[in-house]
Protein backbone atom coordinates (compact mmCIF):
# COMPACT_ATOMS: atom_id res chain seq x y z
CA UNK A 1 0.00 0.00 0.00
CA UNK A 2 0.91 3.81 -0.41
CA UNK A 3 3.74 5.04 -2.85
CA UNK A 4 6.52 3.03 -3.86
CA UNK A 5 10.14 4.86 -5.08
CA UNK A 6 13.22 2.82 -6.31
CA UNK A 7 16.24 4.78 -4.80
CA UNK A 8 19.43 3.12 -6.70
CA UNK A 9 19.83 -0.18 -4.73
CA UNK A 10 16.65 0.17 -2.11
CA UNK A 11 13.07 -0.08 -2.72
CA UNK A 12 11.14 2.39 -0.10
CA UNK A 13 7.37 3.44 0.43
CA UNK A 14 6.17 7.04 1.43
CA UNK A 15 4.86 6.39 4.82
CA UNK A 16 3.13 9.23 6.82
CA UNK A 17 5.34 11.48 3.94
CA UNK A 18 8.90 9.89 5.30
CA UNK A 19 10.33 7.56 3.12
CA UNK A 20 10.99 3.74 5.05
CA UNK A 21 12.64 1.13 3.65
CA UNK A 22 10.00 -1.85 1.94
CA UNK A 23 10.30 -4.83 4.43
CA UNK A 24 10.03 -8.36 3.20
CA UNK A 25 8.34 -10.83 5.29
CA UNK A 26 11.41 -11.73 7.38
CA UNK A 27 12.26 -7.91 7.96
CA UNK A 28 15.05 -7.67 5.83
CA UNK A 29 14.77 -4.60 3.58
CA UNK A 30 14.55 -4.91 -0.36
CA UNK A 31 17.89 -4.58 -2.09
CA UNK A 32 18.71 -5.21 -5.53
CA UNK A 33 21.52 -3.52 -7.61
CA UNK A 34 20.40 -0.37 -9.08
CA UNK A 35 16.78 -0.82 -9.42
CA UNK A 36 15.07 -0.11 -13.27
CA UNK A 37 12.01 -0.32 -13.38
CA UNK A 38 8.75 -1.53 -11.24
CA UNK A 39 5.71 -2.50 -11.79
CA UNK A 40 2.99 -3.43 -9.10
CA UNK A 41 -0.18 -5.56 -10.25
CA UNK A 42 -2.46 -6.84 -8.03
CA UNK A 43 -0.60 -8.13 -5.19
CA UNK A 44 2.90 -8.30 -6.48
CA UNK A 45 5.91 -6.20 -7.30
CA UNK A 46 8.11 -6.90 -10.02
CA UNK A 47 11.52 -5.29 -10.04
CA UNK A 48 13.77 -5.00 -12.76
CA UNK A 49 17.17 -3.82 -12.08
CA UNK A 50 20.65 -4.04 -13.38
CA UNK A 51 21.37 -7.73 -11.64
CA UNK A 52 18.07 -9.19 -12.63
CA UNK A 53 14.42 -9.17 -12.45
CA UNK A 54 12.79 -10.26 -8.74
CA UNK A 55 9.07 -10.90 -7.84
CA UNK A 56 7.82 -10.04 -4.45
CA UNK A 57 4.58 -11.93 -3.38
CA UNK A 58 3.63 -12.13 0.12
CA UNK A 59 6.18 -10.53 1.20
CA UNK A 60 9.03 -13.33 -0.07
CA UNK A 61 11.23 -11.93 -2.81
CA UNK A 62 12.04 -14.35 -5.58
CA UNK A 63 14.88 -13.99 -8.26
CA UNK A 64 13.71 -14.75 -11.68
CA UNK A 65 17.05 -14.29 -13.25
CA UNK A 66 17.90 -17.59 -11.27
CA UNK A 67 14.92 -19.22 -10.82
CA UNK A 68 13.83 -18.86 -14.15
CA UNK A 69 16.86 -20.26 -16.07
CA UNK A 70 17.34 -16.61 -17.42
CA UNK A 71 20.50 -14.49 -18.19
CA UNK A 72 21.59 -12.64 -15.19
CA UNK A 73 21.66 -9.14 -16.97
CA UNK A 74 20.01 -5.37 -16.96
CA UNK A 75 16.04 -5.47 -17.04
CA UNK A 76 15.62 -1.73 -17.69
CA UNK A 77 11.43 -2.26 -18.54
CA UNK A 78 8.60 -4.24 -17.41
CA UNK A 79 4.91 -4.60 -18.97
CA UNK A 80 1.86 -6.10 -17.72
CA UNK A 81 0.74 -8.17 -20.83
CA UNK A 82 -3.11 -8.65 -21.77
CA UNK A 83 -2.97 -12.09 -20.41
CA UNK A 84 -1.17 -11.51 -16.95
CA UNK A 85 1.90 -12.23 -17.83
CA UNK A 86 4.82 -10.34 -16.83
CA UNK A 87 7.44 -9.05 -20.47
CA UNK A 88 10.53 -7.60 -19.02
CA UNK A 89 12.97 -5.96 -21.37
CA UNK A 90 16.66 -6.33 -21.10
CA UNK A 91 19.59 -6.54 -23.83
CA UNK A 92 19.54 -9.76 -24.53
CA UNK A 93 15.86 -9.91 -25.79
CA UNK A 94 12.70 -10.02 -24.43
CA UNK A 95 11.65 -12.16 -21.08
CA UNK A 96 7.79 -13.35 -20.69
CA UNK A 97 7.36 -14.72 -17.07
CA UNK A 98 4.04 -16.54 -17.31
CA UNK A 99 2.64 -19.38 -14.70
CA UNK A 100 5.45 -20.04 -12.83
CA UNK A 101 7.70 -19.90 -16.30
CA UNK A 102 10.53 -17.66 -18.37
CA UNK A 103 11.52 -17.23 -21.96
CA UNK A 104 13.40 -15.38 -23.69
CA UNK A 105 12.73 -14.64 -27.05
CA UNK A 106 15.64 -13.06 -29.18
CA UNK A 107 16.21 -11.96 -32.45
CA UNK A 108 16.35 -15.93 -33.42
CA UNK A 109 12.33 -15.32 -32.92
CA UNK A 110 12.19 -12.98 -35.54
CA UNK A 111 12.32 -9.88 -33.16
CA UNK A 112 13.74 -7.02 -35.11
CA UNK A 113 16.80 -5.98 -32.33
CA UNK A 114 17.89 -7.98 -29.00
CA UNK A 115 18.63 -4.92 -27.34
CA UNK A 116 14.91 -3.18 -26.86
CA UNK A 117 14.88 0.65 -24.88
CA UNK A 118 10.94 0.35 -23.65
CA UNK A 119 7.95 -1.47 -24.25
CA UNK A 120 4.82 -0.40 -24.19
CA UNK A 121 1.18 -2.15 -25.13
CA UNK A 122 -1.22 -0.45 -27.63
CA UNK A 123 -4.81 -0.57 -27.47
CA UNK A 124 -5.42 -3.04 -29.74
CA UNK A 125 -3.20 -5.53 -28.55
CA UNK A 126 0.14 -4.74 -29.34
CA UNK A 127 3.89 -4.23 -27.97
CA UNK A 128 5.68 -1.59 -29.48
CA UNK A 129 9.26 -1.57 -29.19
CA UNK A 130 11.94 1.26 -28.78
CA UNK A 131 15.12 0.14 -30.10
CA UNK A 132 18.44 1.51 -31.79
CA UNK A 133 17.45 -0.29 -35.06
CA UNK A 134 13.81 1.96 -34.64
CA UNK A 135 10.66 1.32 -33.38
CA UNK A 136 9.04 -2.46 -33.80
CA UNK A 137 5.33 -3.62 -33.75
CA UNK A 138 4.83 -7.23 -32.66
CA UNK A 139 0.89 -8.84 -31.47
CA UNK A 140 1.18 -9.93 -28.21
CA UNK A 141 -0.37 -12.96 -29.34
CA UNK A 142 2.21 -13.52 -31.77
CA UNK A 143 4.79 -13.48 -28.68
CA UNK A 144 2.88 -15.35 -26.73
CA UNK A 145 2.57 -18.29 -29.52
CA UNK A 146 6.44 -18.36 -29.81
CA UNK A 147 6.69 -18.43 -26.20
CA UNK A 148 4.52 -21.09 -25.37
CA UNK A 149 6.42 -22.84 -28.17
CA UNK A 150 3.56 -22.99 -30.80
CA UNK A 151 5.07 -21.31 -33.35
CA UNK A 152 8.76 -20.40 -33.82
CA UNK A 153 8.94 -16.75 -34.99
CA UNK A 154 7.17 -13.86 -34.61
CA UNK A 155 6.60 -10.90 -37.62
CA UNK A 156 7.04 -7.48 -36.74
CA UNK A 157 6.54 -4.74 -38.09
CA UNK A 158 9.37 -2.28 -38.39
CA UNK A 159 10.07 1.37 -38.68
CA UNK A 160 13.22 2.76 -39.53
CA UNK A 161 15.67 4.53 -41.44
CA UNK A 162 16.35 8.66 -41.75
CA UNK A 163 13.27 9.43 -43.22
CA UNK A 164 11.11 6.92 -40.64
CA UNK A 165 11.56 6.99 -36.91
CA UNK A 166 14.47 9.16 -35.03
CA UNK A 167 17.34 6.43 -33.88
CA UNK A 168 19.86 7.56 -32.25
CA UNK A 169 22.15 6.30 -29.51
CA UNK A 170 20.89 6.22 -26.08
CA UNK A 171 23.03 5.19 -24.03
CA UNK A 172 22.65 8.86 -22.45
CA UNK A 173 19.01 8.83 -22.24
CA UNK A 174 16.47 7.12 -19.51
CA UNK A 175 15.24 4.37 -21.14
CA UNK A 176 11.11 5.30 -21.64
CA UNK A 177 7.98 4.64 -23.06
CA UNK A 178 3.96 5.54 -22.53
CA UNK A 179 0.52 4.89 -23.12
CA UNK A 180 -1.39 8.24 -22.90
CA UNK A 181 -5.20 8.36 -22.10
CA UNK A 182 -6.12 8.35 -25.94
CA UNK A 183 -4.31 5.40 -26.72
CA UNK A 184 -1.23 7.21 -28.34
CA UNK A 185 2.33 5.45 -27.63
CA UNK A 186 5.03 7.63 -27.08
CA UNK A 187 8.82 7.49 -27.33
CA UNK A 188 11.56 10.00 -26.28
Amino acid sequence: RGILVALADDLMRLEEGELVPYRLADGSPVKASWINALLVRDDEIWIGAENGIFAIHDGVMVDWSRQGNLPVSRYVYLVQADDGGVWAVQPAGLVRIKDGHATLLTHEHGIHEDHVYAMVPDDYGDFWLDTNRGIVRISQDELNAVADGTERRVNPSVFEGVHAVKTADKLALEYSGARTSDGRVWFP
